[in-house]
């Protein structure tokens, strides 16, 4: 199993394109290749910007996901704000293997740091 963390990793990064745009204070996610079910919810992506990116704060922003173009738009309303998402978005995948990783190896301690996300 601890073979295939690595290749998840990639699969990830290949599967899941981030775009960045400073000038718009966008961050756009494009998924490539068919999925199945719905892709997620706007409300979604805060959960996800804790859990896997450490996230500890709400911040101002506008989430819109196109299922049709498999896209999710995530648009920031200050430069600081971009910044902190910016920086979360370079190390999502590694930190969301990592935490897998620890949990398949009885570490538990990897997700006491995770904020309430049923808010």
């Amino acid at each position: 199993m601890e073979d295939l963390l690595p290749i998840m990793k990639e699969k990830l990064k290949k599967k899941i394109e981030i775009k960045v745009d400073e000038q718009q204070l966008t961050i756009n996610l494009v998924i490539k290749g068919d999925i199945s079910g719905k892709l997620l919810y706007p409300g979604e992506i805060p959960i996800i910007l804790k859990l896997y990116g450490g996230l500890r704060e709400d911040l101002q922003m506008e989430i819109n996901v196109d299922e049709k173009e498999q896209t999710i738009e995530i648009i920031l309303k200050n430069k600081d704000d971009f910044r902190k998402i910016q920086v979360i978005m370079r190390n999502i995948w590694e930190n969301a293997v990592e935490m897998f990783e620890e949990l398949l190896n009885g570490n538990f301690d990897s997700i006491k740091g995770v904020p309430d996300i049923n808010d």
